[in-house]
């Protein structure tokens, strides 16, 4: 299936069940490369609408540090965090703390 597919199937399904936070999120994925603003405030509300869905924090830092939106990137790793651990997601809580250490090193270097 190409992107423009599977991004037109989600959004049909999306239609049917608007607060469907995976849903959210899959359209909010698709959308990153083709419309970054877009997928970023769909994330954002994702964030703030329902916080316990802990897939969004990981996409949702590293378009903030893709930005330069560094204050926002800490801040939306340290949520997200709190959120896996309060929800013991450890696979998201995994990847994030990883990926929060790997880009703190970064601006060290």
């Amino acid at each position: 299936m190409k992107p423009e597919e599977r991004l037109q199937e989600l959004l049909q399904m999306l239609e049917n069940e608007p607060d469907d936070a995976f849903l959210i999120y899959a359209v909010a994925t698709e959308y990153r490369k083709s419309n970054p603003a877009k997928a970023l405030q769909m994330l954002e509300q994702l964030a703030a609408n329902q916080p316990d869905y802990t897939a969004t924090y990981y996409h949702l830092a590293a378009m903030y540090r893709e930005a330069g939106r560094n204050d926002e990137a800490r801040a939306t790793y340290e949520k997200g965090i709190a959120v896996c651990q309060k929800m013991q997601d450890r696979h998201a809580l995994n990847e994030l703390q990883r990926a929060y250490r790997q880009w703190l090193d970064d601006l060290e270097d």
